[in-house]
């Protein structure tokens, strides 16, 4: 700010016009300098962004795959074992053999075909091979296996069909006689183009890919948007970067490739190794759209920082044109003293206003940049929790809008109180429906702490209850005793048919959350509507398992429900009380715990039996 003049002319100090040429250099070069920073920063943060989003997409689609290839294991090692245990009582019975394998390939909608050889390689089962036989000795997913007992579930590189021609990628599993010797193996096949197409509804920026790789590198399936796919199936060249990261982390980790990488386009990529099954998917987002965000920051910013230092130029012109004029005026009307001061008084408002002015810019920009990264961060957090936001979103929406009707209607009573306009009957009303709202809340979160509840029994791998060793019959009585009185206020029977004298050794516990697992999914599903229902169990056992048959007379399920009532989240009764995860628990306890499996046979109109298979004596290694 320029000195107010006091005294005569004669007195005045000399301010060098070269030292105030410095301070506006000075301030300029701090304000754009300070931009630079922020605009590098935020570069920064927007690779460290896309790299975020990269690799946990990655991630996540690794554990979809991962998911996919777990219940193809399952439906070959299945199958694997019935082959095996028919080849021990004869020769196998060809429809027979045919018909399981339908059965399991229609449980995997993933699979396109599954195949079973004989010892020599010969495909003998398997609709789609009616009538013909086909030797693949050749095929490495018969030779790896037969060659190498060792393995468990072996994973191909993708190959070209024989019969329709198509890439397809296959896993195989050996076939054990009951004398231990080969077999023969059971295969399954998914299409290339399927894993394509479920990567192309993925939704990704303009130029962006996905890949999924096996483990020796041979492209699988790959998913270009905005252009069509520049890399064949099958292919195993790697860019140089990619290469690179991965001898620096063979398990996950991010790159960005150049204008010579495989598909010509400059790409940030995040990659990440299953370490289960050994593949690899890599997800890359063009650096063109990563950063198309802040390339529009930067230009915003040089604009605003254009606009200063216009404004800066102009404030040293006015100020040197009137610096020059009071000199002009000193020299020539030193007679005119208060003009000279209204002069000085009135440079000193304009720079009061410029500064001002230039604040006000200064304090939008950083209000602007701050808007931008969180902005961003949020965008970032919707990407992450993607994967669960469809099965909580009703409650966590629900909470949100109560809370928010609550919030208003807090104001309006605040607003009431202030201008003392509250009577006992409004605030009485006020109070009845805050209870009410609150009781909505709390079931709303109640809702996502179940939810959340049940996804921890899905990882159930330890538990720390004990083998016990009790009789069948008496359990399942202490059941019913137990159920009955949660039924006493419904037309609905439970009744044991077990009889005394079959022995298990087994973890109880297990047994009974499946049981009472099993009830309320009756309970909830078939006897809706229904005036009645029964519920038995029944039970037969002989030297080595037992199968206990839990029968209700409800409504049944057609084939389509019948075929999804084990996956997860998967309920016909979403939003009225069906979190979807209840049979899916009570099979994983069934597999891991109890050493057994769960099966479900419905029809409609006929209700549904559901059977338990365990063995009599459990190893207890879970």
């Amino acid at each position: 700010m320029l000195k107010r003049y006091s005294g005569s002319f004669d007195d005045q100090p000399a301010i060098s016009l070269h030292k105030l040429y410095f301070i506006v250099a000075l301030v300029v070069t701090l304000v754009v300098l300070s931009a630079v920073i922020l605009t590098l920063y935020n570069h920064e943060q927007a690779d460290k962004q896309v790299i975020s989003e990269t690799r946990n997409l990655a991630n996540s689609l690794v554990l979809t795959f991962d998911g996919m290839i777990d219940t193809i294991d399952i439906a070959l090692q299945a199958s694997a074992d019935e082959i095996s245990s028919l080849q021990a009582n004869g020769k196998p019975d060809q429809n027979l053999v045919d018909q399981y394998l339908l059965r399991q390939k229609k449980r995997v909608p993933s699979l396109v075909s599954l195949r079973a050889t004989d010892e020599n390689g010969n495909l003998m089962y398997g609709l789609e091979n009616e009538g013909l036989v086909n030797n693949v000795s050749d095929r490495e997913y018969y030779s790896e296996p037969h060659n190498h007992p060792e393995y468990g579930l072996y994973i191909s590189k993708p190959i070209v069909s024989r019969i329709n021609r198509k890439w397809i990628w296959l896993f195989s599993r050996r076939i054990v006689k009951a004398d231990g010797s080969f077999g023969g193996v059971v295969s399954g096949a998914v299409l290339t183009d399927e894993i394509n197409n479920k990567l192309g509804n993925i939704t990704m920026p303009p130029n962006s890919s996905i890949s999924l790789r096996h483990r020796s590198m041979e492209l699988v399936a790959r998913a270009d948007f905005d252009r069509s796919n520049v890399i064949p199936v099958g292919s195993n060249k790697l860019s140089q970067t990619l290469i690179d990261a991965l001898k620096e982390n063979p398990m996950e980790g991010s790159y960005t490739s150049d204008i010579s990488g495989l598909d010509k386009i400059i790409k940030t990529y995040g990659y990440v190794t299953s370490k289960k099954y050994g593949f690899f998917v890599i997800a890359g987002i063009s650096r063109e759209v990563a950063l198309a965000g802040w390339k529009k920051q930067v230009v915003v910013v040089s604009i605003l920082i254009s606009v200063f230092v216009l404004g800066a130029l102009v404030f040293v012109f006015f100020i040197r044109s009137a610096w020059l004029r009071r000199d002009i005026d000193m020299k020539t009307i030193r007679d005119n003293h208060q003009a000279l001061q209204r002069l000085n008084r009135e440079l000193e408002e304009r720079v009061e206003t410029r500064t001002a002015e230039l604040s006000e810019t200064l304090a939008n920009l950083r209000a602007t940049q701050k808007d931008l990264v969180q902005s961003e961060k949020l965008a970032s957090l919707g990407s992450i929790v993607v994967g669960i936001s469809h099965e909580i979103n009703t409650p966590i929406g629900n909470a949100i809008t109560l809370t928010s009707i609550l919030s208003r209607h807090l104001a309006e009573l605040h607003g009431q109180v202030q201008d003392g306009k509250v009577s006992r009957s409004n605030l009485l009303a006020w109070i009845e429906y805050a209870d009410e709202t609150v009781g909505l809340v709390d079931r709303s979160v109640n809702r996502v702490a179940n939810l959340v509840s049940s996804f921890k029994q899905l990882a159930i791998e330890q538990t720390s209850e004990r083998l016990r060793r009790v009789d069948l019959h008496d359990v399942l009585e202490d059941m019913v005793m137990m159920l009955r009185p949660t039924l006493k206020q419904h037309p609905w029977v439970l009744e044991n048919t077990i009889p005394a004298g079959i022995i298990l050794e087994s973890y109880i516990g297990s047994l009974e959350q499946i049981i009472v697992n099993l009830v309320n999914n009756a309970v909830l599903h078939a006897f809706e509507g229904r005036e009645h229902g029964k519920i038995i169990f029944s039970a037969v056992a002989d030297n080595e398992k037992v199968k206990i048959s839990i029968v209700d007379d409800g409504t049944g399920m057609n084939a389509d429900v019948l075929a999804h009532v084990f996956d997860p989240f998967f309920t016909t009764k979403l939003g009225r009380g069906g979190s979807g995860l209840g049979l899916t628990v009570s099979r994983r306890i069934a597999n891991n715990i109890l050493e057994g499996d769960l099966q479900a046979y419905s029809t409609p109109g006929n209700g549904s039996r559901f059977v338990l298979i365990l063995p009599k004596r459990v190893s207890g290694k879970f």
